[in-house]
């Protein structure tokens, strides 16, 4: 239980009622001087409210055992908090019995809380998710990939793995320095036991939307109803209603029953089939001929796609039965919704890459030969005749500068040579090598030329290399790239949060008792996930090209005149594993989650199924008592 500091904190939804009807207020009551609102019924009496709340009358027709939201929000009870606009106006303050005024002029309530009882009133405005449209609160940003990551190293791959040691450490010294400032409490004081249960009073925002509508639905059930007889009419009626019913059942008892079954079964083995087939396929991919040898699909591009589109494959049975359990719980309960996204993201990254290639495979199958002319003209003209003429530019004094003319006229005539005869290396006798050596000697004495030259050539190697790593990274926009989250996020930013918000609006408070009391009146929002955090994955892939490519080794590669290591295509195809598992599900796994019969809940209109749940149930320190929900089954509707 929350300890009381001498603040009375009251948690309204905006979207409750604000007539000027009296009403009775339903809740969590989390402390003493803690309440969270729920609901306003109108048009009833506290007694009996709490009488049907003790009876659990007003979760009857729950989707779902109501106790798992009870675990969920901390609490073993429901409780009626006040009273909205009384008929007789308060005379004093009772912190089990809040009064609350109401208008429908006024967006926030006032609470009743007289100076003399020296009280703080502090009242948090919030609008409830919608639960249906995967709205929620959460005091951590969604994350977009999985964090069970290990991916295999390349030991051939030096530069990668001191890139790669270096993150390492760096995490590592950032991981000691929180834990040293979480050790000191000079500028941060100790968070107290309202702050320790901020996690509790998210989990019960997300709930109020649905048990809210679920209570109001019920409110008709509150009071004692005497059941007068149907008339013949009415018995007509409801028999031809039910020989209706019957055939309808009987219909669909035979489909679920009997067609259902075979159906389902025929789909789950030919799926069993392709994903037996997707596994052999990606054992070949993945096979090495020795344990430091690279895979095939580290060698290809070609594989390494495949091996992608394999896995996502393999995955998407595991994370459709995710979705499918879904079902079987609150709407409120958002453990699903990140697999939600990763599931339907990777969908449409695949539509995208199905619809472009058929859409690019159509225009140069229609413009094949005009495509095959100007590739050809393109790759002539950079890789042929383009080196042609700078290597020409640099025989002829390039940029002013005055070289050796005969020094670049033979180094022009030499790889001018090599460009049109491409003829294999010959065997040299010993007085060719000697002259070889002198030349080459020389070379020492006419560095200027060789310096231009060599800088030519080595740019043109570094604009390769560029346009491999950015091929790489257009690929792995393709297969990574978070479409679904930006949708999410145009669209409605409450379903991505990246954290709370509590912002203070006004403080003021109307009342004529309240004329020199002022009320905090505090904002509750969710923080959208912020782009930066979307496109994190991205950061880090430019994070491992800057370190890589401006590191000490290429720049010594350079001045050398060394080879140029490009950089692994495993650095750059990891952030395209983020949303597939470490481990691959077996054959056995994927059959037995795939043929796993969908729970049912028996929610009929008795409370017996609650108080049945609710008698076992704890929530760490609560526990639920067991005769709750038990009560006369014959109270319900209006008196």
């Amino acid at each position: 239980m929350l300890m009381s500091d001498g603040l009375l904190r009251v948690f309204w939804p905006y979207d409750l009622p604000r007539s000027s009807s009296p009403g009775v207020i339903v809740g969590w009551r989390n402390s003493e001087l803690d309440f969270f609102v729920l609901a306003v019924l109108e048009d009833v009496e506290p007694r009996n409210v709490d009488n049907a709340l003790r009876a659990g009358i007003l979760f009857r027709n729950s989707p779902h055992p109501i106790v798992r939201i009870f675990t969920l929000c901390g609490r073993s009870a429901m409780h009626v908090l006040g009273s909205t606009n009384p008929q007789d106006p308060p005379t004093s303050f009772n912190p089990s019995h809040l009064y609350v005024n109401t208008q429908p002029s006024c967006k926030v309530p006032r609470i009743f809380c007289p100076p003399e009882t020296n009280l703080s009133v502090q009242v948090i405005m919030f609008h409830r998710p919608h639960p249906t449209r995967m709205e929620y609160m959460s005091l951590h940003p969604i994350s977009l990939a999985l964090g069970d990551k290990v991916f295999i190293t390349d030991k051939s791959d030096a530069v990668s793995d001191r890139i790669d040691a270096e993150e390492e450490g760096d995490r590592f010294q950032s991981g000691k320095l929180v834990e040293k400032l979480k050790l000191h409490t000079v500028v941060k004081h100790l968070p107290s036991h309202k702050e320790q249960a901020l996690p509790i009073i998210v989990n019960q925002v997300n709930c109020a939307y649905e048990m809210g509508k679920l209570m109001e639905k019920n409110s008709h059930l509150i009071g004692i109803r005497i059941k007068r007889s149907m008339s013949v009419g009415e018995r007509v009626v409801e028999s031809a209603s039910t020989v209706w019913d019957l055939f309808v059942l009987a219909v669909s008892y035979v489909f679920w029953q009997w067609i259902w079954p075979i159906v389902t079964s025929i789909f789950v083995i030919g799926l069993v089939f392709h994903r037996t087939v997707a596994e052999i396929v990606l054992q070949v991919l993945e096979w090495r001929a020795r344990p430091d040898a690279a895979a095939l699909k580290d060698i290809s591009a070609t594989a390494q796609q495949v091996d992608i589109r394999l896995q996502q494959f393999c995955y998407w049975p595991i994370q459709y039965a995710k979705l499918r359990q879904r079902k079987d719980n609150w709407e409120s309960v958002t453990t699903s919704h990140p697999d939600y996204i990763r599931f339907y993201n990777s969908l449409w990254l695949v539509a995208n890459d199905v619809i472009i290639g058929i859409a690019l495979g159509s225009y140069i199958i229609d413009n094949a030969n005009w495509v095959a002319f100007q590739i050809n003209s393109i790759l002539t003209g950079w890789t042929v005749e383009g080196l042609q003429r700078t290597i020409s530019w640099l025989m002829d004094w390039p940029a002013g500068l005055k070289l050796n003319n005969e020094l670049a006229a033979f180094l022009g005539d030499l790889f001018l040579w090599v460009i049109e005869n491409w003829a294999d290396s010959c065997d040299y006798d010993l007085d060719q090598l000697l002259i070889g050596t002198i030349l080459f000697t020389v070379l020492f004495f006419l560095l200027p030329t060789i310096v231009v030259f060599y800088l030519a050539f080595a740019s043109a190697r570094m604009l390769i290399i560029s346009l491999k790593a950015a091929l790489d990274t257009w690929l792995a926009f393709l297969n990574h790239f978070p479409l679904f989250a930006l949708m999410l996020r145009v669209k409605d930013s409450r379903r991505l949060p990246g954290g709370i918000r509590f912002e203070l609006r006004e403080e003021f408070d109307k009342s004529p008792t309240n004329k020199s009391h002022s009320v905090p009146y505090i904002h509750l929002e969710s923080i959208p996930l912020t782009l930066r955090a979307m496109f994190d994955q991205y950061f880090q892939l430019g994070y491992r090209l800057r370190k890589h490519y401006l590191s000490p080794e290429v720049i010594f590669c350079l001045f050398t005149g060394r080879f140029v290591p490009p950089i692994h295509r495993r650095n750059l195809y990891s952030m395209q594993y983020s949303m597939l598992p470490a481990r691959r599900a077996g054959m056995a796994e994927v059959w037995s989650i795939l043929m796993q019969p969908r729970k049912t809940h028996n929610t009929s209109s008795g409370s017996s199924s609650i108080s049945g749940g609710m008698s076992t149930a704890t929530n760490g320190l609560l526990k639920v008592p067991g005769g709750f929900g038990q009560g006369d089954m014959r109270r319900r509707g209006h008196r």
